[in-house]
């Protein structure tokens, strides 16, 4: 029962937390003359690839390219 409420939190959180990205990418190209789908589209793709571009920095930096290149080239 408890893992329930846990989904139905979590889906309740994601589609809050999506509401607000997309009202905070759709609102700031007004006054820089940007269409609010250009601006959407280039938020929105760069929030979905952070986290892949901070693990593939960070596994670089710390010397692990088998983190930062997947599938790895001896495999």
């Amino acid at each position: 029962m408890l893992n329930l409420l846990f989904v139905l939190l979590g889906v309740a959180l994601l589609a809050t937390g999506g509401e607000f990205l997309m009202r905070g990418a759709l609102g700031r190209p007004g006054g820089l003359g940007v269409s609010p789908l250009l601006s959407g589209l280039v938020i929105v793709g760069f929030g979905t690839s952070a986290p892949e571009l901070v693990v593939t920095v960070d596994a670089a930096l710390n010397d692990r390219p088998d983190i930062a290149i997947w599938p790895h080239p001896e495999a």
